[in-house]
């Protein structure tokens, strides 16, 4: 139990929280445990550019799933650790957050989602980190207020058995929100597995996310293939002027050999916009959007872009709600008008090529005739006669005949006899 409740000086209106990220996390529930994994990611991001510490870097997400309440969700790291003071300003609004590979985010309350709002989308949520053998306790409520239990005390090793935690490290837990609907371990597993926001990370050898039953034991790797590709359609690379910089921006289309899922949080089909190695903000055809003329693309956006989100006097790249890009955003309207302008195109050659056959297609349609050739030979009445004489005649009628050439003469008795050749 915590020892004592702090409301903290310079926060938010809890009035912001509420129209804001509590209705992203409603929107895409899953979102809370992506947070975390990625919170994990950024702590151990920041270690090895400090050079302390090498990969493989392991991530346990604890799923603890009941049949009618939400699941109890776990995620563990062992990266840095936080001191007192580090922790309270992880888990105050206002104040500099991620120094690592999430920078989309200079505060929370202004640039994007972060731990702070994840821990308080949580019932019963518990931080408990370990840093240079000392261990620190909190938790967080939709009020703000922070509740305190261990603070800068020396770590046991019971305490330690018990979290899981050898060296440094952080777990974070607590009950997932009665809008979180999915109830089976395998349900969670692989729309974790699916989720835009962890697609990138996912697929970075240096990090292993591994996803524990907390009733079974069972324990199953994060991962994610992207779809087979049939073809490349675009890879190019781009510069984007803003405010008397250059951004560079690499875009890569690829076609898929079979129809996709559309739309985000776990469709294939669409483009990931991201930056560092895998900072997701967004996964979007832009105003291609569900068209299905468009439900075998897909392919991603890399957008050097650290320096401007860095930028404590720029305003975000993402929407005030968390669903994306904010298309109003000058820097946003110039990317969004880039990667159109490049769907338009690929649309429009698309369009163009249902009209035109190359060889390959020409011998595909021919060999699919001869088959209904070979289906429909010898059905059907016998074809008529080509005249319909009185008595006899010759037919064709006149004919000229040169030596050697084989020619075919038909004899026509009445009506009723057909064919005589001669």
């Amino acid at each position: 139990m915590p020892r004592e409740e702090r409301k903290e000086p310079g926060e938010i209106h809890p009035d912001f929280w509420k129209k804001t990220v509590k209705e992203a996390f409603k929107n895409d529930p899953l979102r809370i445990m992506a947070e975390l994994i990625k919170n994990s990611a950024d702590s151990y991001t920041r270690l090895e550019k400090e050079v302390k510490a090498k990969p493989p870097f392991e991530i346990l997400v604890t799923v603890h799933c009941g049949r009618r309440q939400p699941p109890i969700v776990e995620v563990c790291d062992y990266a840095e650790g936080m001191d007192s003071g580090k922790l309270k300003e992880a888990l105050k609004y206002g104040t500099p957050i991620s120094r690592g590979e999430d920078t989309e985010a200079r505060t929370s309350a202004e640039k994007g989602i972060g731990l702070k709002d994840a821990m308080m989308a949580l019932t019963d949520n518990w931080l408990i980190t370990i840093k240079d053998n000392l261990i620190n306790e909190r938790n967080k409520h939709v009020d703000f207020s922070t509740g305190i239990g261990k603070e800068d005390q020396t770590a046991t090793e019971e305490e330690r058995k018990e979290l899981g935690i050898r060296g440094n490290g952080t777990l974070v837990r607590g009950k997932l929100p009665d809008y979180f609907h999915d109830r089976k371990f395998m349900t969670i597993y692989k729309h974790l597995k699916s989720h835009f926001l962890l697609r990138k990370l996912v697929q970075c050898p240096e990090y292993k996310i591994m996803v524990n039953d907390g009733l079974t034991k069972e324990k199953r790797l994060l991962s994610y293939r992207p779809p087979e590709t049939e073809v490349q359609i675009l890879c190019e690379k781009m510069g984007i002027e803003y405010e008397g910089k250059k951004y560079p921006i690499e875009i890569t289309i690829n076609k898929s050999k079979k129809e996709l899922r559309q739309g985000k949080p776990y469709g294939d089909s669409g483009l990931l916009f991201f930056h560092g190695k895998y900072s997701v903000l967004d996964f979007s055809l832009c105003r291609f959007d569900r068209d299905t003329s468009f439900s075998r693309v897909f392919g991603e956006v890399k957008m050097g872009i650290e320096k401007l989100i860095r930028d404590p006097q720029e305003s975000p790249l993402v929407d005030e709600k968390r669903k994306g890009l904010d298309p109003t955003h000058p820097f946003n309207i110039e990317l969004l008008r880039f990667v159109n302008e490049n769907l338009k195109l690929i649309q429009e050659r698309e369009e163009s090529s249902k009209y035109t056959f190359d060889e390959e297609s020409k011998r595909k349609i021919l060999t699919e005739i001869n088959k209904v050739y070979k289906s429909i030979r010898g059905q059907g009445p016998k074809l008529g006669p080509p005249i319909k004489p009185e008595f006899f005649e010759f037919h064709p009628p006149y004919t000229s005949i040169t030596e050697y050439e084989p020619k075919i003469v038909y004899l026509i008795v009445n009506s009723s006899v057909w064919y005589l050749a001669s």
